[in-house]
């Protein structure tokens, strides 16, 4: 089972706001990067694919512990997530192998991605 941990009505730990920062940045970049269809001067054969689509299950149902029983390093970089006064923190030595999470925080779902 995916040891992952929660904090409610805390602050989650600087790293947390670093990937979190990180990943928000990541995606509006993305956004912001649109080219339309055909404009991309590589070509497809250039890329490989190493798995199938829509191999990598993600976490449906995730579970918490408290923050000072979670079995994490003071160095572990995690993403952070705090919605209405809920703070959740998803260690990034297991995304890596997941890499989605969907949850609920704050009584908003939410999906985390590595």
């Amino acid at each position: 089972m995916e040891s992952l941990f929660r904090r409610n009505g805390g602050r989650a730990g600087q790293s947390a706001y670093v990937g979190l920062a990180v990943g928000m940045a990541l995606v509006a970049a993305a956004a912001a990067c649109g080219a339309p269809a055909g404009s991309d001067p590589r070509e497809l054969d250039d890329f490989r694919q190493l798995l199938r689509r829509d191999s990598i299950e993600p976490i449906y149902d995730p579970q918490f512990v408290q923050s000072d029983e979670a079995d994490l390093e003071p160095d572990d970089l995690v993403m952070g997530v705090s919605i209405n006064g809920d703070s959740r923190a998803y260690p990034i030595r297991y995304l890596q192998w997941r890499e989605m999470v969907n949850d609920e925080v704050g009584g908003i779902p939410i999906l985390v991605t590595w």
